[in-house]
């Protein structure tokens, strides 16, 4: 019982950090798109 609500929680987990990466990447592309407001940090 407790392992497989550690793995649900897991994969949750990685589903999460999977859309927050393609929210992280379209945002980057968006950004790219704009005019750089801050070109010292997209720069990092």
């Amino acid at each position: 019982m407790v392992q497989t609500q550690l793995g649900y929680k897991i994969i949750v987990m990685h589903n999460l950090m999977a859309k927050f990466q393609k929210i992280l990447e379209i945002c980057k592309q968006y950004a790219g798109n704009q005019v750089n407001l801050c070109p010292r940090w997209h720069n990092r």
